[in-house]
């Protein structure tokens, strides 16, 4: 309805003009035609002649001239055309940057700029106002009103674009002294969102010049911070074939191009399951930019599920140099048992870029009870010895140890109010009641094969820890073809009935931690990981390193799923690469760790028991994480990864058992997602399809479509019976550099044969914008002026005029 109402509302005229349909270049007329006419007609009356006057022979050869001009004339084809043409404005296209990075909060150290920008984009430029919300400003508000402005001289389409061009609205040209409202006469800029994981400027451009085919485009208005993440084709090309098409491209930078001042947390780390009273460990790691060696206030907090501050830990974190990233550790203890948000937060600083980056946050659970450990040991090694004593004195644990290799009599050494073992359990429910069960250096038939499957399923099934000691006798490399061979996070070797004890134990060895040992709890004896890195391996210095071991068992290779910690620092297998030292796994709802030395005891030389202790420690929790949430919990829900990037693929896996434990009867489950930080929108129902292989879990997969906090729960009979928190983060490719590029932006302007603006000088982006005009073609009349009789009549009288004047003078 809108096309036809601006056609009447265009200017029209009529335009009458004689056409040549049949005629040659006006230079061949001139230089062939003309004088070959003109020697004819002299040619006819030259010689004999001679009689007649020269007058009289003028007068002939003129009619004789006249006549085949006429003639030529007439095969040229005058024809008459009246044409009706409408003159059609050009369109300017704006293009709007909608990359995640326009999310960008910008911080200003010259505090005049927001006053300024506030002002021509006619919005307040707050702390929590975005590039996009400056863009939008600039679009409608303020001494810019960039739209209505550009629509005074031309028609303007607008899209924004990053990822992909999406078109927002085509608004006509307003005609000077109309009355005539519509429903495109003001433009909405909220329907401008943030859309784009990544920013592609020179696509965006490309594509909106190439969607205008058949338009006249004046110009180009370009509003971007200039953050460019790689597409098809660069900005700069693009700006390029702007130029030579004669089409400038006026920018408008949003943004701030200063180095940006921020300081942001990495990588929280805490147990998934802790214990009430315990000393907990809460590692994270701080970089900044423009804070340098400045101490800001950091606090902890335990959020309960209603929202209300369990519990709150103060502490002060030191700022390293720009761009440095330093580890830090606080240490609390929970004093109730429940499921608990962990956050971490550093108090925003004043004129720091960003605030959502100075909060992480995990999950955690608090158990009020203690962990329960069954060690068996064949001989009572150095190990045995030592370990021993640490899980007994432990006040979070209740151990009991089993020597299998004792004299009858020995009383076995258990914690303070425990009762002594005198064998290993010889039913399941007695193996089910621990939660982590250590198995040193034992004969393969020291257990019968039913023990053997208990503990089999106590990790598979009832997601018991298991942690196997490595010992120069038996384990694990007698274990081959054992049912607890399928237990073990690696594979072993080839049979060697030669024993492990034949080489000589002379020269010790360090261990070189794996990228996954760097950060995994359990081999952080201090919160420096540097320093940490350094008590590992050797670095040259006795006094900064532990000692290194003697003893460890080869075996082939890791089994496919687990995961090294550390490795030997010298010796590989030829095939797979260097030998495992500390090595876990998941074992269906258990985990399963072996130490393949036995030298671990070594840890104690010059400082005791605090790096062994610490160590044993952090196993023991980490192995019986699953176990401390339920031994036989009937439902869980998982997710993977459990901060994701927006727009990529969330992972869910749901377990559900009957009243009996065994897989239910259902093809699916049903789980619902909600938006835990915000009370916008409704929950969504999600099916997740049963898992033929292992029928007890059902998964599906979602996309990540919103920023913030979400919670994913398995319902049962309309109950929720499990659930689990995931984060949804914008892509860092968009925030590796938060300045606004003003190079880029110019070159564009530049290549382009446009202008570079900021955002603060965006008033005098309408006036530099060039419209122009083009007649189109409305209706043509065409009258063929050759085809009339009185052409015909005027050659006739000209042939019978120079005939009757022959005749006078008589000439033949």
């Amino acid at each position: 309805m809108m096309r036809p109402l601006l056609l009447g509302m265009s200017e029209t005229r009529l335009e009458t003009r004689v056409e040549w349909l049949a005629a040659p270049e006006p230079w061949v007329i001139a230089v062939v035609i003309i004088p070959i006419l003109l020697g004819l007609s002299v040619w006819g009356y030259r010689g004999e002649l001679g009689k007649i006057g020269r007058s009289s022979r003028v007068l002939l050869g003129s009619l004789r001239f006249l006549s085949l001009l006429l003639l030529v004339l007439i095969l040229f084809q005058p024809t008459l055309t009246r044409e009706r043409v409408q003159t059609e404005s050009s369109t300017v296209l704006v293009v709007v940057d909608d990359s995640f990075s326009m999310g960008i909060q910008d911080r200003w150290s010259d505090a005049s700029i927001p006053s300024t920008i506030a002002s021509v984009a006619g919005i307040q430029v707050l702390e929590e106002t975005t590039r996009l919300d400056i863009a939008r400003g600039l679009l409608t508000g303020g001494t810019c009103d960039l739209v209505e402005r550009l629509r005074q001289d031309a028609n303007v389409r607008i899209v924004s674009g990053s990822d992909g061009v999406r078109g927002i609205a085509d608004l006509p040209k307003i005609k000077k002294g109309s009355d005539f409202l519509t429903e495109e006469s003001s433009f909405d800029a909220s329907k401008i969102e943030l859309r784009g994981r990544v920013s592609r400027i020179g696509d965006a451009m490309g594509d909106t010049l190439d969607d205008a085919r058949g338009k006249t485009v004046a110009a180009m208005v370009l509003l971007s911070d200039g953050r460019d993440s790689g597409g098809i084709s660069s900005p700069e090309e693009v700006a390029r074939r702007f130029g030579i098409r004669e089409i400038p491209i006026h920018v408008i930078g949003i943004g701030n191009a200063e180095e940006p001042r921020d300081i942001r947390l990495i990588d929280l780390d805490i147990a998934d399951v802790v214990l009430e009273g315990d000393r907990v460990s809460v590692d994270f790691r701080i970089a900044a930019e423009g804070f340098e060696d400045s101490d800001v206030r950091t606090e902890l907090q335990l959020l309960r599920e209603d929202g209300g501050i369990e519990q709150r830990v103060p502490y002060y974190a030191r700022i390293g140099k720009d761009g440095q990233v330093v580890p830090h550790r606080l240490e609390f203890t929970p004093r109730s048992p429940g499921k608990y948000l962990c956050r971490v937060e550093i108090e925003h600083q004043p004129g720091e870029l960003f605030s959502e980056n100075n909060i992480l946050e995990r999950t955690v659970t608090v158990v009020a009870r203690k962990i329960k450990v069954l060690y068996v040991e064949g001989p009572p090694r150095y190990d045995y010895r030592y370990l021993k004593n640490s899980l007994i004195r432990d006040p979070t644990m209740e151990t009991q140890c089993l020597l299998l290799e004792a004299d009858p009599e020995y009383q076995q050494e258990s914690s303070a109010g425990i009762p002594p073992l005198k064998e290993f359990p010889r039913s399941r429910e007695e193996l089910f009641q621990y939660d982590v069960l250590f198995l040193g250096d034992i004969r393969p038939d020291a257990l019968s094969l039913n023990q053997k499957e208990w503990i089999v399923e106590f990790v598979d099934d009832h997601g018991g820890g298991l942690v196997f000691i490595a010992g120069q006798w038996f384990m694990p490399r007698r274990f081959r073809g054992d049912p607890l061979e399928r237990v073990l996070p690696v594979e072993l070797e080839e049979a060697d009935e030669r024993g492990a004890m034949s080489r000589d134990l002379v020269d010790a060895f360090h261990v070189q931690l794996t990228p996954e040992g760097l950060e995994h709890p359990v081999m952080q004896l201090v919160s420096d990981s540097e320093k940490n890195e350094e008590l590992w391996q050797w670095k040259g210095r006795s006094d900064l390193t532990m000692p290194g071991f003697y003893w460890y068992q080869p075996v082939k290779k890791l089994r496919k799923g687990a995961v090294a910690l550390a490795v030997h620092e010298t010796d590989e297998h030829f095939t797979y690469g260097p030998r495992p030292i500390f090595a876990f796994q998941y074992y269906g709802r258990g985990r399963t760790f072996i130490s393949l030395t036995d030298d671990t005891w070594r840890l104690r030389r010059l400082v005791g028991n605090r790096w062994f202790y610490r160590f044993w420690g952090q196993v023991t929790r980490f192995v019986g994480a699953a176990r401390l949430l339920g031994p036989s919990k009937q439902f869980s829900i998982s997710v993977d990864p459990r901060e994701v990037v927006l727009g990529s693929e969330v992972k869910l896996l749901a377990r559900m058992l009957g009243p009996d434990f065994k897989p239910t009867s259902e093809d699916e489950a049903q789980l619902m997602l909600e938006r835990i930080d915000s009370d916008e929108g409704r929950p969504l129902e999600i099916q997740a399809i049963r898992n033929p292989a292992r029928p007890e879990y059902y998964e599906a997969t979602i996309e990540a479509r919103e920023l913030g906090e979400h919670r994913i729960s398995l319902i049962d009979r309309e109950e929720e019976v499990a659930s689990a928190v995931y984060r949804v983060v914008v892509p860092q490719l968009e925030y590796a550099d938060p300045r606004m590029d003003r190079a880029r932006l110019q070159k564009i302007a530049q290549l382009s044969g446009g202008k570079y603006y900021e955002a603060k000088d965006a008033a005098d982006v309408a006036g530099g914008v060039e419209a122009l005009e083009r007649e189109v073609p409305i209706s043509a009349e065409r009258e063929p002026l050759w085809d009339h009789r009185w052409v015909l009549a005027l050659f006739t009288l000209l042939l019978t005029i120079e005939w009757i004047l022959r005749k006078v003078f008589r000439l033949p």
